[in-house]
């Protein structure tokens, strides 16, 4: 099966499994909550998703990705460590005055 990267998670040929970037997203959150249970770390609880490029969206993309996230982690067994989503404009990092507020509160 080959797999794809499809931001709209459609096939375009028989046979072929799309994954999508929420998918892919889910995928490292299994892994990382794993880990931190086979390494005894069971009550770092602390896992923050920041979407860059967040220029080139508007408002209601934002709201749209998140809200899909925050569904797609619901009822998971890692679903308690995602403790934040936020997006930042990363094209302004390391511009003083001109970063995006979300870079800053980030640090």
């Amino acid at each position: 099966v080959e797999i794809l990267w499809h931001h709209e998670g459609q096939a375009s040929k028989e046979g072929e499994m799309c994954v999508t970037t929420i998918d892919l997203l889910l995928q490292w959150m299994a892994v990382i909550h794993t880990c931190f249970l086979k390494d005894g770390l069971s009550n770092f609880r602390n896992i923050a998703i920041v979407g860059t490029h967040s220029d080139l969206l508007n408002a209601e993309d934002k709201k749209k990705i998140k809200a899909e996230i925050e569904v797609k982690c619901r009822d998971r067994h890692f679903e308690d460590i995602l403790t934040d989503i936020t997006f930042v404009d990363n094209t302004t990092a390391g511009k003083g005055e001109m970063e995006d507020q979300a870079i800053t509160d980030i640090r």
